[in-house]
């Protein structure tokens, strides 16, 4: 894993890995999408995709759906599709970028928790 900047960040490909990071700090793991860059200083931003996130079409969905995970333990099924802009604009902000040995870390990682406590 590396930190990088905002700058470096958004020159990066669609699919790195990332979180973003703050001093002793990460976030939510994330995969970048395209970068959107535009002519004017206060143009740069990207898509992103939420590791950890639920199948919902709107806001008031996502809400019901956890509500209901919540108050009768139905199951949720997680989205490992729908992007969304990040449109925060923090130019200061740092970003934790994966590399390959660390992803497949994690590919084996999450192997071994499927056979341990997921068997068939």
């Amino acid at each position: 894993m590396k930190i990088v900047n905002r700058d470096t960040f958004i020159r990066l490909p669609e699919g790195t890995v990332f979180t973003e990071w703050a001093p002793d700090w990460f976030g939510t793991l994330k995969i970048k999408g395209s970068s959107i860059t535009w002519d004017y200083q206060d143009g740069n931003d990207y898509f992103e995709l939420e590791l950890v996130d639920i199948e919902a079409h709107s806001s008031s969905s996502r809400f019901d759906i956890l509500e209901r995970a919540v108050n009768t333990g139905a199951s949720v099924t997680m989205s490992f599709k729908e992007t969304s802009r990040n449109g925060c604009f923090e130019y200061d902000q740092l970003y934790a970028v994966w590399d390959r040995r660390d992803i497949e870390g994690l590919i084996a990682r999450l192997s071994q928790s499927l056979d341990e406590a997921y068997k068939s």
